[in-house]
């Protein structure tokens, strides 16, 4: 398969419209907020079309007001807004509906499927949200350990 680099402008029109139609789209990330759950260059998400309402805990792709295309976790569901944030990160950033383009369904990495309905994923995201205030500790032992399998 040839694979080429695209940005998000070029392909939102198709990717919205495709999702419209009630199909799904899939695509490789690239960032480092999502981690551990998804993994930059390695994980393809599948997006499907938001819906009328999202929920805390769903992960979304959304452009902000200043064009940026950010692919975070709703922590808080409100009447107007969601307050989202990278799995591994610390700042909060707001969206709406509107500004929504998808919400992941599904994600692979290293040909490992996981359906984001799963009950054991849904009960790993409930727990590293609620270990919000040891991420730092828990990303940086993640890491060294991620290192130490790729130089064995």
């Amino acid at each position: 398969m040839n694979k080429q680099k695209v940005s998000l402008d070029d392909i939102r029109p198709v990717i919205e419209e495709q999702l419209h139609q009630g199909k799904e789209v899939t695509f490789r990330i690239k960032g480092n907020s999502m981690f551990p759950f998804l993994v930059s260059d390695l994980t393809d998400v599948t997006l499907v079309k938001p819906g009328d309402k999202c929920h805390k805990y769903d992960v979304v792709l959304f452009q902000t007001k200043d064009g940026k295309y950010i692919m975070h976790r709703i922590i808080k569901a409100t009447e107007t807004e969601y307050i989202t944030m990278g799995d591994a990160l610390k700042t909060k950033e707001k969206t709406t509906n509107k500004q929504i383009i998808g919400r992941m369904n599904s994600y692979t990495t290293l040909d490992k499927h996981v359906d984001c309905d799963a009950k054991l994923y849904i009960r790993k995201v409930k727990l590293w949200v609620f270990l919000r205030p040891f991420r730092r500790i828990l990303l940086g032992l993640m890491r060294r350990i991620n290192r130490s399998k790729i130089y064995e």
